[in-house]
C-alpha cells in the first residue's frame, strides 16, 4: 500500500531497484500474484527485468511451495535474454532442498555447474541445511561428503542442519572432531540446542571449546548456562558458580536475571550467607535488585524452624533481623510488591502465627489492585485452620470459590481436619 501511495501520489519515476523492493516485500508476504502484476507494470513501462528482479520473484514462488511456477519463471527469464546467475541457482537449490525435493535440488546443482557457474559456499550451505530441515539427513551427509574440499562454513552448515533437525548430539560430535574454530553463531546454535535437550555437560564443553579457540561466548550464553545449572531439581551450584566466576573474570557483567537465579539457588541450598554476599555484590556493581530478588531473600530469611520461633534462638533472631533489613530496603527503593511477594509475607505471618497482620497484608494487597491467587488463599486458610478459626477459613473458601479458583486436595484435607478437630473438641465439652 505504501509502495502504491508513493508511486501514484508522488508521481515519481520508479526504477528497477524500486520495483525490486516491491517484489521482495510482496513475495515475503506470500502475495506473489501481485508481485507478478507489478513485474508486468514494470515491463509495460519499457523496463526489461534483470536477474535480480526475476530471482526475487522465483524466491517468492519457492517460499509458497509453487515449484512449477518458479521453474516457469526461469524459462521466461531465459526467453527474455536474462541468464540465471549463481544467486538464482542458490535460491532454487535451497528452495527445493528445504522442501525435501532431493533429486530436483541436485539436478539444479548439476545444471549450474554445466552452465559454467561455480557453486559457492552459500550454494553448499543452502543445500545441506535445507536437506537437514526436511529431515533428509542421509542425503545431506552424502552431499557434504561429496564436496572435494571442505571449508569451515561447510562444517558449520552441517552442524546447524543437525541442530535444526533435533540431532544436537550428532552436531556436538562433529564439532568435537573438528580441530578448527567456528563462528560464534554456530557455537550459539549448538549450545542452545544442547541446553534445550538437557545435555548440560556437552553444553559446558562447547563453552570451554569456544574459550579455547578465543571465541567469546558473551553474557547471554553464560547466563543461560548458569540458569540451566541452577534450574535442575538438584542444582549443580558449584559448576554454576565456576561459570559465573569465569564470566566476571572475563570482564562481563552478570545481569539481574543471572544474579537473582544464583541468589535463589543458594537460598534453596540454605546457604544464606553466600546469597547475601551475592546480593551485596550486585548492588556494588550498580545492578538494582527487583521485586523478584527481594522476594527470594525475604522468603528464605523468613523460613525459620518452629523451634527458632519458640525459643528466640540466635539463628532465628539473625534471620528475622536480616528479613527486616531486606524488607526496609525494598520499601526504600520504592519497588511495588507483587502477588508473590505479598504471599510470602502473608504465609510467614500465618506461620508465626500473626493472623491479624496477615489479614492486613491481604487487604493492602487487594487495595493495591493485585488479585490473590491460590497460594495466597491457601496460606491464610491453613493459618486459620491451625488456630481453629474454622468460620474465618470457611469465609475465605467461599471467596476462593467466587474467584473461580479450585481448592487443591491438600488444602481441602487441611480444612477437613480442622473441622473434625473442632467437632471433637466441642463434643468433649
Amino acid at each position: 500500500e505504501k509502495f502504491e501511495e508513493y508511486r501514484d501520489g508522488k508521481k515519481i519515476f520508479l526504477d528497477r531497484v524500486c520495483y525490486n523492493v516491491g517484489f521482495n516485500a510482496l513475495s515475503k508476504l506470500g502475495r506473489v500474484e501481485e508481485a507478478i502484476e507489478l513485474l508486468q507494470e514494470m515491463m509495460n513501462k519499457g523496463m526489461v527485468p534483470d536477474v535480480i528482479n526475476y530471482t526475487t520473484l522465483i524466491d517468492g514462488y519457492l517460499i509458497r511451495g509453487e515449484f512449477v511456477d518458479a521453474l516457469d519463471l526461469v524459462d521466461e527469464m531465459r526467453r527474455n535474454g536474462v541468464s540465471p546467475d549463481v544467486i538464482t541457482y542458490n535460491v532454487l537449490a535451497g528452495g527445493f532442498a528445504r522442501n525435501g525435493h532431493v533429486k530436483e535440488a541436485f539436478d539444479i546443482y548439476g545444471i549450474m555447474k554445466k552452465e559454467g557457474l561455480k557453486p559457492n559456499v552459500l550454494t553448499h550451505s543452502v543445500i545441506i541445511e535445507g536437506l537437514c530441515s526436511a529431515l533428509k539427513i542421509e542425503d545431506a551427509e552424502n552431499f557434504f561428503k561429496s564436496l572435494e574440499s571442505k571449508c569451515p562454513e561447510n562444517y558449520a552448515s552441517l552442524v546447524k542442519g543437525y541442530c535444526d533437525s533435533g540431532l544436537s548430539k550428532k552436531a556436538f560430535r562433529l564439532v568435537i572432531e573438528l580441530d578448527l574454530p567456528l563462528l560464534k553463531s554456530v557455537y550459539l546454535k549448538l549450545f542452545t540446542s544442547l541446553c534445550s535437550e538437557g545435555c548440560l555437560d556437552k553444553a559446558l564443553v562447547v563453552l570451554k571449546r569456544m574459550l579455547a579457540y578465543g571465541v567469546e561466548p558473551g553474557r547471554s550464553m553464560y547466563g543461560k548456562m548458569i540458569g540451566k545449572l541452577c534450574g535442575l531439581d538438584k542444582p549443580r551450584l558449584r559448576e554454576a558458580q565456576l561459570v559465573f566466576d569465569t564470566m566476571v573474570r572475563r570482564g562481563l557483567m552478570p545481569d539481574l536475571f543471572t544474579y537473582t537465579i544464583m541468589i535463589h539457588t543458594y537460598c534453596r541450598g540454605n546457604e544464606l550467607q553466600k546469597a547475601d554476599d551475592l546480593f551485596e555484590d550486585m548492588k556494588k556493581r550498580g545492578i538494582k535488585p527487583d521485586v523478584v530478588t527481594y522476594t527470594v531473600l525475604l522468603d528464605s530469611h523468613l523460613k525459620l524452624d518452629p523451634e527458632h520461633h519458640e525459643t528466640g534462638s540466635v539463628i532465628g533472631e539473625v534471620q528475622k533481623r536480616k528479613a527486616s533489613e531486606v524488607f526496609r530496603e525494598l520499601q526504600a527503593a520504592g519497588i511495588e510488591l507483587d502477588v508473590v511477594c505479598y504471599t510470602v509475607l502473608i504465609d510467614r505471618q500465618c506461620k508465626i502465627p500473626n493472623l491479624k497482620i496477615a489479614t492486613k497484608l491481604l487487604d493492602r494487597m487487594i487495595d493495591s489492585g493485585l488479585k490473590p491467587d491460590m497460594v495466597t488463599y491457601s496460606a491464610l486458610i491453613s493459618g486459620y485452620c491451625r488456630k481453629g478459626y474454622i468460620s474465618k477459613a470457611a469465609t475465605l473458601v467461599k471467596e476462593f470459590s467466587r474467584e473461580d479458583i479450585s481448592l487443591g486436595e491438600q488444602l481441602f484435607a487441611t480444612v477437613k481436619r480442622a473441622v473434625l478437630k473442632t467437632k471433637r473438641f466441642q463434643l468433649r465439652k
